[in-house]
């Protein structure tokens, strides 16, 4: 991991938190069973996602995901997995650009 993505992030500025749609919430359905497979690995993140769809703070969360390459639970919309493919195929380091790449598959996709 770059350094230059660890240290994008302000890590004393967490005051995101507090909007966040998810605040107050059971966090358990954004991180997976250690033996969670198949269907139920899949119903749990679209559930998720469903979550993050229209948080204020999606962007900020995901942010904070990717600058600290948190890889066991969905954040900003997205899966450890879907986090990893999009930062290992970014070519550049910078977190603007690896979340800049995050957005634009998001569109396509949806």
């Amino acid at each position: 991991m770059s350094d230059a993505i660890y240290h994008s992030a302000d890590w004393a500025d967490l005051s995101w938190h507090e909007d966040a749609k998810c605040k107050g919430m059971d966090t358990d359905i954004f991180y997976y069973g250690v033996y969670e497979r198949g269907p139920a690995k899949l119903a749990r993140a679209a559930e998720a996602k469903r979550i993050c769809a229209d948080c204020p703070v999606k962007q900020q969360c995901l942010a904070d995901a990717v600058s600290r390459d948190d890889r066991y639970s969905i954040q900003g919309g997205t899966t450890p997995e879907e986090r990893g493919a999009i930062t290992m195929n970014t070519p550049c380091f910078s977190l603007e650009q690896v979340l800049a790449n995050l957005y634009r598959k998001e569109r396509i996709s949806a």
